[in-house]
């Protein structure tokens, strides 16, 4: 797993003109608001990079799919080649990716609100869940749920009320490198065991200029 801030993206510069296929190149052109152009170029990187570090393949020739049931591009990420389970999330500043070569598995990180948000409550609480009191357990609530669900595959085709999680075998709340933001991970298989890589050992060893 390798977390990194989305303010340090565009200083990836070189690193993102040797990774990109001509395709995602083009999707990065193509997006006219500055941050979630950064989002994305942050995002393909740690995939690559993660892939890279795990199966020994040169990032600039790992590829990637976003492809949706839909046919469109907008769907979790997945190693083409097939032996890397893969998952990504990023939540105002912050992004995480994860990577797995047993089973399925899905994360996600979330700024806390300001305030418990009541108002989504009939939306995302199930029956059986634990309903949150504050801010913070809201926003656990959520990464415990969209982890599971991009863990299944099912993303956001379920809804959240419909499902019930609370941390146990397969659902883990985790630490964040950063204030005010909440994480979590859930496997189809066993319960998760983390290992965090240093982000940035990882862009060094390929190519990142220092300074």
């Amino acid at each position: 797993m390798w977390w990194q801030k989305t303010s340090v993206v565009p200083a990836w510069g070189t690193v993102a003109e040797q990774w990109l296929t001509a395709e995602e190149s083009d999707r990065f052109d193509g997006f006219r608001v500055r941050r979630d152009a950064e989002r994305f170029l942050g995002g393909t990187l740690l995939l690559k990079g993660a892939l890279s570090v795990i199966t020994g393949r040169d990032p600039s020739r790992t590829s990637l799919s976003r492809r949706c049931e839909c046919g469109q591009e907008h769907g979790r990420p997945r190693d083409v080649d097939g032996t890397v389970h893969l998952s990504l999330s990023h939540s105002e500043g912050l992004m995480v990716v994860a990577a797995s070569l047993v089973a399925p598995l899905g994360v996600d990180v979330e700024r806390v609100p300001s305030r418990c948000p009541v108002e989504l409550f009939n939306s995302v609480v199930a029956r059986g869940d634990v309903s949150p009191t504050t801010a913070g357990e809201f926003a656990q609530l959520w990464c415990r749920k969209e982890a599971w669900l991009k863990a299944t595959g099912e993303g956001l085709r379920t809804a959240m009320n419909q499902v019930a999680i609370s941390p146990g075998n397969n659902v883990l709340d985790m630490q964040t490198p950063e204030y005010g933001y909440r994480a979590a991970i859930a496997t189809l298989q066993g319960t998760p065991k983390i290992t965090v890589g240093d982000v940035d050992e990882l862009l060094r060893r390929f190519w990142l200029p220092q300074g």
